[in-house]
């Protein structure tokens, strides 16, 4: 492959898909009590180069004095950088430079720094589709992060490794919910209290929640809506592909059900077309926080926004007006979701490594990973940390704990975009469902057929 070739196919492979984040394939998250689930979906392997982490490094006030790290980030992940920056630079004597790089450019952008060794960035944003399309072309790898690895999430780790190798450090792990605004339900003569289990009890409420130039719900089905569709899949238990997506599993009924189900959530005008139309959930998250919608498919990293006072949030909601419940399911008694997580890794190109990679370890330190959690690092982000995921303090601060603990006995697959950009024929359908120019029967039949054809280039090409 050359050069240009190498740009071209990282780009179209990467270039649409999750605005923010990288999703977890398996497991549960660990949450206060759930240690023992977590070590059940492990399937950790030890890299060949686990000594790697382990050797012995420079440590103390100014082990790294004088140096400067420029990290590239998510929009999520760049506040807790910044703040993990600012505690380890007190610890070490190095400075952090954490900038966003934005999503639209970064498949690009890290092509062009494969093709150019560009050593800019010491430590770079990994999920689970870059780690995929990547690997060791940018990435180190960070073995067992000097034993570190023991107290992290499992399901996490291994979506953020290929090959059995760890290439970024998940920085937190989180899963979409159901969010709305209690106040709305009130004045729409509902019971915030009884939020309806399933997506069709909840369309109906459409009319009442419509009103005052404000949304039933607002969520960015027609940009990174394949999670949304994925979780009401998952609450049906269906699959997306075999292990090495060389087969299509969603030629379905349970497929079909899910995009009728998206599809009279159109029809029904609970699904804001607008806000189907934004960049992505931080734009959302925000329409949310002016009180422009009722309610939202998010994850609790957003959710947080409304327990700080950042002007960033734009905050016209009580904290204590912000409803959180587990997804609505397509059947009674069933829900589904995402699990969701970012990280950091350390770019393979980088002149500070030992620096990059004491400062990796420090995000997913328990001592950085409770400031997390507890809100002390610009924002709030489910740990993912087992140790801190028990710690009393995070109980009592963190009041969504419990419900990530109901969530996860769910199923949240996530298969991620990789190898090829499965993503674009969903969102395709997506755009065309909310339009009305398609039917369910239509998008169903187009995406499997857009999919299968996908899958025959990249047999095709290996």
């Amino acid at each position: 492959m050359t050069e240009r070739d190498l740009i071209t196919h990282v780009a179209s492979v990467s270039g649409s898909g999750v605005s923010r984040r990288g999703f977890l394939t398996a497991g549960a998250l660990a949450t206060l009590g759930a240690s023992t689930l977590l070590a059940a979906c492990s399937s950790d392997k030890k890299s060949n180069n686990a000594d790697k982490s382990s050797k012995p490094v420079k440590t103390g006030p100014n082990a790294f004095q004088g140096v400067t790290l420029n990290v590239g980030c998510n929009p999520t992940g760049v506040q807790p950088a910044q703040a993990a920056g600012a505690l380890w630079a007190a610890k070490t004597g190095g400075k952090v430079n954490a900038v966003v790089i934005p999503y639209a450019e970064r498949a690009t952008d890290y092509a062009t720094m494969i093709v150019s060794k560009d050593p800019h960035f010491d430590v770079l944003f990994g999920s689970v589709d870059f780690v995929s399309n990547f690997g060791d072309r940018i990435y180190d790898d960070l073995g067992d992060l000097g034993g570190i690895t023991k107290d992290l999430i499992p399901a996490a780790l291994n979506q953020l490794k290929k090959g059995g190798k760890l290439y970024a450090a998940p920085l937190f792990a989180d899963m979409e919910f159901f969010i709305y605004n209690k106040q709305d339900w009130k004045d729409a003569g509902l019971d915030p209290e009884k939020v309806p289990t399933t997506w069709s009890e909840l369309y109906d409420l459409a009319p009442k929640l419509n009103t005052g130039g404000r949304a039933a719900n607002v969520t960015p089905w027609n940009t990174i809506g394949v999670p949304y569709w994925i979780s009401m899949y998952n609450s049906l238990g269906g699959q997306m592909f075999n292990d090495d997506k060389t087969e299509v599993l969603f030629d379905n009924d349970k497929a079909l059900k899910t995009w009728q189900t998206v599809e009279d959530g159109f029809k029904k005008q609970f699904f804001g077309i607008a806000a189907a139309n934004a960049t992505g959930d931080a734009d959302t998250q925000l329409l949310f926080n002016q009180n422009l919608g009722a309610s939202e498919i998010n994850t609790a990293g957003f959710w947080s926004q409304v327990l700080g006072s950042d002007p960033a949030f734009k905050l016209k909601i009580k904290k204590e007006d912000v409803g959180v419940v587990i997804m609505p399911g397509i059947d009674p008694g069933t829900s589904g979701s995402v699990i969701v997580a970012e990280g950091l890794g350390v770019n393979k190109f980088g002149k500070n490594k030992d620096a990059a990679l004491d400062f990796v370890k420090y995000t997913v330190s328990p001592d950085f990973q409770k400031q997390l959690v507890l809100g002390k690092a610009g924002t709030v982000l489910p740990t993912s940390s087992i140790s801190v995921s028990g710690d009393k303090d995070v109980a009592a601060s963190f009041p969504i704990a419990p419900l990530l603990a109901e969530q996860s006995k769910h199923q949240l697959t996530w298969p991620g975009n990789a190898p090829f950009n499965w993503n674009a024929p969903f969102l395709l359908g997506l755009t065309n469902i909310s339009k009305g120019t398609w039917d369910a029967a239509k998008a169903q039949s187009e995406t499997v057929k857009a999919v299968k054809k996908l899958v025959v280039d990249y047999i095709a090409s290996n």
